[in-house]
């Protein structure tokens, strides 16, 4: 886990943020590279999955997630485009949620999972569950 807490530490100082930092995934996002949870204020890293990445590559996932907490926790950081898009949930498959009065509805958007990926070409995934954010 070196260098994960350093930062992590770091970030949260700097932003007067209260989270926590986990590296035991949750139940269905063992394959996630990380996810952030904001009932729990945890960020949670999966440090065993990017063991043999490099060091760069491990902090772009354990900063792409203190992104996802600020945005829930600060968003007066951040514009309104940013702001809007918290309530929103797309799934590499093409399964949608919007949270609407502290419930998500779900669709379907037409395309496979090879259409979504290319959309967003970056290799990582969330897997999340409704009650998690991507982006």
């Amino acid at each position: 886990m070196t260098g994960y807490k350093k930062y992590f530490d770091a970030y949260c100082r700097e932003h007067g943020l209260n989270l926590y930092l986990s590296f035991e995934m949750p139940a269905g996002y063992k394959t996630a590279k990380g996810t952030f949870d904001a009932s729990s204020r945890t960020v949670f890293i999966n440090a065993e999955g990017l063991d043999k990445e490099p060091e760069y590559e491990r902090m772009f996932y354990l900063f792409h997630e203190l992104r996802h907490a600020s945005q829930y926790l600060e968003p007066e950081r951040f514009n309104e485009t940013i702001n809007r898009s918290i309530q929103y949930i797309i799934m590499f498959d093409g399964t949608c949620y919007k949270l609407v009065k502290n419930h998500y509805l779900k669709c379907k958007l037409e395309g496979g999972e090879g259409y979504f990926t290319s959309l967003y070409p970056v290799s990582y995934t969330h897997l999340t569950l409704p009650t998690k954010r991507i982006v």
